[in-house]
């Protein structure tokens, strides 16, 4: 049974099945459409073609489009109509303003001056029985007079001058939208939602009772018509698939006529058309107007029980598949239609007691938290390793995570019944899936992996194919409305390149576009509760690290050309917090993250007021764990769920054993983050940088000893030892210059051996000269090499755009990455270096795909063998190239060592601090160790909601 997307288990027919790949897929444009059947029918050709039978009955009236002859404003149409301005296309044609004419003689002020005219595209004036479609949709509308029917006037011809001929329809002109259109915004307020519910009650009713059934009633010709005082009535309109309704019985057409998703099973199977045809396509319509959008009715009970219960028996009649069994007539459904209940006016002994009720409530809840009660803090997960990134829907019945529960302890998304506690793999892929992110209703999940290069993902909760929706795309945000998703691309966790971007798409993928290109960086958006806005991570002023002059942005995302500070960063570095990378949560009055102080990461609310989420308080602290607690998830009933994560980073030493990884060693295994490991060339020498809270150190390992001792105290800097161990050299960015200084691998002092140089990048194979990167991380850098004891400099390669890591090879053959595509793409390059003169372009050879990660480029000490990590295979693994001999082809890459396990994975670790070094006989690589599961706190404030219930109680509320 497949797992429904909200409360209740809703059994799938096989007609079911095939009505929804039918709606999927007439959702698709025609070119998408084989591709997208090839997947969904795999193995069952029958269905595959009953679908494209079905989806050619579908088009069989609307041609392929053309070039439609386009109309001016004030021109003549058909001798009588003025023309406008041109207010909409569709499939069969324009639709204009237009003024009559004739009328306008009659009565210069009347209403009944202005009409609409649709103008039939001209390759259909000319398909024989279409003139009489038209004719036939105008005598059907004709037989209905009623202010929720649209009118029709006449058909009519009108004549160019080349003598060709055009076919136009006039009827009542309107003003406002489709309820499609309006469907596509936010949710209807249930008072809304009623009234239009009626309105389209009484219009379709008075169709039914002219003897015609409408047969392809949906929201797209159903029309707001807006009034002169701003009053808005629901319209039917198009009657050009209607049919009279035979005596005695309903009319048989061919197989199906109407639009995928509103068409009745039976018009489906026999081409049954009746009125219990018509009262599906209603169930359909007000089940989407119940729940806020458009959604597959298959899953309608679940859907319905979730978010409007009243409604649910009505319409759930209404979408049997028997015919038999749904409402016979509009008069039927209407009487079961619930009908909002009416506010009754207290009395006024009630009145006293409930403002008596009031102000002690208000009293109390003004209140600080201090006293009221104790924290409840509950274990939702019980993993060995880790489970983390909780996102939950909003009846908070489902929750999707992460975990590398599996054998291969690869990272998976899963989903939680949190009723019964089950779970259910969702993602089929054995490449790493992170950031899951459901959707309000339960029917997706969008999240990252890393499967052909990385990007977003979609999969249904009910199973199936997981589609591609952002390539390269991270932290994937599903709107309240489950139609958008927002997401970045970028280098995640290096702060020395601003590369976050924006972008936005819909839940089909079709669309997709960047937002704010005015940011240098731009990361971790969420969505506002209202879906209208985005919150995200940014920064404008590129003359700085990005982290530094960041903050986080709100804006509107129909109209992206401006945003708007929160100001929160400044209150969290007064307050001495620093925000963690990951995903915040962003209700209406607070924004949840997690902030580090100190030595721990821990949840914080931050206080905000309107639209654009301006600071309104100072952040106030929800736990005090000591380790990393983050991606918090505010909770329907006011828990918050999150992800409790202890990190450590180990330096591993793997010996290559006739080539082949042999089994790993730990260099360092202390409860620390220890990373960017540099190894001599005889492997006896291990230095790697340390961080102990806010302390960065350099450690040096002696493997011929086993001593761990500190080379460098409180110095945030990348060693680099020389290849003969006796020589290290490293870096620390300064505000205005960028030294580079040299010491003894034995200790000793350190000195100056380039004022302002930049990045040391490491050694040249004979010791004696010293790689760097000229300029500032994030700048157009170029590589030199420097003699420490004479000071001179050679240009290796001239500045270019993301040059990187760089390593020379003991036959003079230079290695280096080249990043680019905002830094998702990293690429190996290598060239033989000249006996003078830097190295030309032109000799470059790439090394690598010019997709995907590769970097971290590292000779073999005897320069036979290049070592290098690459995500190849969907992971952050050790692989390996043997250069050829001059003119032949490059060989494909060897595998050395794979490191698939999610807790150990090294996605997890950012850019910078991923490292490798290599000696004649082993490999130094510094692996992340996490361990962790989600857990949910709740603030116990019994007094509190004692009062609050007593006033609800107490105090009658207006009732929608």
């Amino acid at each position: 049974m497949a797992l429904p997307t909200d409360p209740e288990e809703v059994p799938v027919t096989e007609r079911d099945w095939v009505k929804s790949l039918l709606f999927a897929a007439s959702e698709l444009p025609p070119e998408k459409r084989a591709e997208f059947l090839d997947k969904a029918c795999f193995g069952r050709p029958g269905a595959r073609a009953e679908i494209e039978d079905l989806l050619q009955y579908v088009e069989e009236d609307l041609p392929p489009p053309s070039v439609v002859r386009e109309f001016a404003p004030g021109e003549i149409i058909g001798g009588r109509f003025r023309l406008v301005r041109k207010v909409g296309e569709g499939g069969m044609g324009q639709v204009y303003e237009a003024t009559d004419v004739e009328m306008e003689q009659v009565s210069p002020q009347g209403p009944e001056l202005r009409v609409a005219l649709k103008i039939i595209r001209p390759e259909l004036s000319g398909v024989p029985g279409v003139e009489l479609q038209f004719r036939r949709e105008l005598l059907l509308s004709r037989k209905v007079q009623h202010r929720n029917v649209c009118r029709m006037h006449d058909l009519g011809r009108h004549l160019h001058d080349d003598g060709g001929t055009t076919l136009f329809l006039t009827m009542d002109f309107l003003e406002g939208m489709t309820l499609a259109e309006r469907l596509k915004g936010p949710k209807l307020a249930r008072h809304s939602a009623y009234s239009m519910a009626r309105e389209l009650l009484d219009g379709l009713e008075e169709v039914h009772k002219t003897g015609v059934v409408h047969r392809d009633l949906k929201p797209g010709n159903l029309y707001l018509a807006t009034g002169e005082h701003g009053d808005v009535r629901l319209v039917v309109t198009d009657f050009g698939l209607a049919r009279t309704l035979q005596a005695g019985g309903p009319t048989i057409t061919r197989m199906m006529a109407g639009t995928p998703g509103y068409t009745a099973p039976e018009q489906f199977e026999t081409g049954e058309c009746s009125v219990p045809a018509d009262i599906y396509s209603l169930g359909v319509i007000l089940f989407e107007m119940a729940v806020g959008g458009r959604y597959d009715p298959v899953n309608a009970r679940a859907y319905l029980a979730a978010h409007a219960p009243e409604w649910a028996g009505i319409i759930l009649r209404c979408l049997e598949r028997d015919p038999r069994k749904r409402p016979q007539s509009v008069a039927e459904v209407r009487a079961a239609f619930p009908a909002p209940r009416r506010f009754r006016f207290p009395s006024r002994r009630l009145l006293v007691w409930g403002g008596t009720a009031a102000v002690l409530f208000a009293a109390i809840w003004r209140a600080p938290f201090s006293g009221v009660g104790m924290p409840e803090v509950t274990r939702i997960t019980f993993d060995r390793s880790l489970a983390t990134d909780p996102s939950f829907t909003a009846s908070g019945r489902y929750m999707a995570f992460i975990s590398d529960r599996e054998p291969n302890g690869v990272f998976t998304v899963w989903l939680r019944d949190m009723a019964d506690h089950s779970d259910r793999r969702l993602t089929a892929s054995d490449a790493p899936a992170t950031t899951p992110n459901i959707s309000a209703d339960g029917k997706w999940v969008a999240y990252r992996s890393e499967r052909n290069g990385g990007g977003v993902y979609l999969v249904s909760t009910q199973g199936g194919e997981e589609r591609l929706l952002g390539k390269d795309g991270r932290h994937p945000v599903i709107s309240p409305d489950g139609r958008q998703i927002v997401y970045w691309t970028g280098q995640e966790g290096d702060y020395s390149t601003p590369t976050g971007q924006l972008w936005v798409v819909d839940i089909t993928g079709r669309e997709r576009r960047r937002l704010h290109t005015e940011f240098v960086d731009a990361r971790f958006p969420v969505w506002s509760a209202d879906g209208q806005r985005v919150l995200f991570r940014g920064s404008r002023d590129s003359s700085v690290l990005w982290n530094e002059s960041a903050d986080w942005w709100v804006s509107d995302v129909a109209d992206d050309r401006g945003a708007v500070s929160t100001g929160a960063y400044a209150v969290l570095r007064s307050a001495g917090l620093s925000v963690h990378e990951s995903r915040i949560f962003w209700s209406e009055d607070r924004l949840l993250f997690g902030g580090r102080s100190g030595h721990s990461t821990n949840l914080w609310a931050l206080p905000v007021s309107g639209k654009f989420a301006r600071v309104a308080g100072t952040p106030q602290a929800l736990t005090t764990g000591t380790e990393t607690e983050s991606v918090p998830w505010l909770l329907a009933d006011g828990g918050v769920a999150y992800a409790h994560r202890r990190t450590l980073v180990h330096i591993v030493r793997i010996p290559l054993i006739n080539d082949k990884a042999g089994p790993v060693e730990f260099v360092s295994q202390d409860d620390a983050l220890d990373s960017r490991p540099t190894i001599s060339a005889s492997g006896g020498q291990i230095l790697f940088t340390r961080r102990l809270g806010d302390a960065r150190n350099v450690m040096k390992k002696d493997m011929d000893t086993g001593t761990l001792r500190s080379l460098l105290r409180d110095r945030p800097a990348v060693p680099y030892i020389s290849p003969d161990g006796r020589q290290v050299v490293y870096s620390m960015p300064l505000a205005e210059r960028n030294p580079i200084y040299m010491l003894n691998a034995s200790g000793g002092e350190s000195r100056v051996v380039c004022e302002d140089c930049g990045e040391a990048a490491g050694w040249m194979p004979d010791s004696r000269g010293i790689l760097f990167l000229t300029g500032t991380a994030g700048s157009v850098r170029g590589l030199e090499v420097l003699d420490p004891s004479t000071g001179a400099r050679r240009v290796l390669i001239a500045p270019v755009a993301g040059l990187a890591e760089a390593s020379v090879s003991t036959q003079g053959v230079i290695a280096f990455a080249l990043r680019s595509g905002g830094g998702v793409v990293s690429r190996i390059y290598a060239a033989p270096i000249p006996p003078d003169g830097p190295v030309f372009q032109s000799t470059w050879t790439a090394w690598t795909a010019s997709t995907g990660w590769a970097d971290k480029p590292r000779w073999a000490p005897d320069g036979k063998k290049l070592y290098f990590l690459s995500e190849r295979d969907g992971f952050v693994c050790v692989w390996r190239l043997t250069p050829p001999p001059s003119g032949a082809p490059l060989p494909i890459p060897e595998e050395v060592f794979h490191n698939h396990a999610g807790s150990r994975d090294l996605h997890y670790l950012s850019r910078p601090a991923q490292g490798l070094g290599v000696s004649a006989g082993a490999l130094v690589l510094s692996v992340p160790q996490m361990s962790g599961n989600i857990w949910i706190i709740r603030r116990r404030a019994r007094d509190r909601w004692a009062m609050s219930s007593l006033v609800r109680f107490f105090l009658p509320l207006p009732q929608n």
